[in-house]
């Protein structure tokens, strides 16, 4: 399983730093809640996929509860959509709060480990907040008190 650990390569953490910089402009600041989402993307360094004109998505609403049957459905198909790359996709999760230990890392990474597993694929997994991302298998991560996007 692909782990990320600190320090993570400049392309990495460049690839990391401009999805927390993006879910800060889609959130506005001081809200507390918004809808979670999960993002199959192509792994730093790696080509996208050519079939696919963006990133597959889902969101779950802010009140919507999932089981793990419904969340390990929800990346079969991410990455079923994804396509075929020539690195398994990154599967980032896009929550409210600090990075850090939370609930909804537990209950999506059960579920992306089941569905990469099935699809014999590795695993990264990174949970991405408005003020940073961490990896919750291995604690690598990053914040920001304040994001420069320039």
């Amino acid at each position: 399983m692909a782990l990320l650990s600190d320090p993570v390569t400049r392309e990495t953490g460049t690839a990391l730093r401009s999805q927390v910089a993006a879910l800060r402009a889609r959130t506005p600041r001081g809200r507390t809640a918004f809808p979670v989402h999960i993002c199959a993307v192509a792994a730093p360094g790696t080509p996208p996929a050519t079939a696919v004109a963006e990133d597959p998505r889902f969101t779950v609403g802010v009140r919507e509860r999932l089981d793990l049957a419904a969340r390990t459905e929800a990346v079969g198909t991410l990455l079923d959509l994804a396509g075929e790359r020539s690195a398994p996709p990154w599967l980032l999760l896009f929550r409210p709060g600090r990075p850090g230990a939370h609930d909804a890392d537990a209950e999506w990474l059960a579920a992306a480990l089941a569905a990469y597993a099935e699809a014999g694929k590795d695993l990264t997994f990174v949970v991405i907040t408005r003020t940073g991302w961490f990896d919750p298998r291995s604690g690598a991560g990053r914040t920001w008190a304040r994001l420069r996007t320039t």
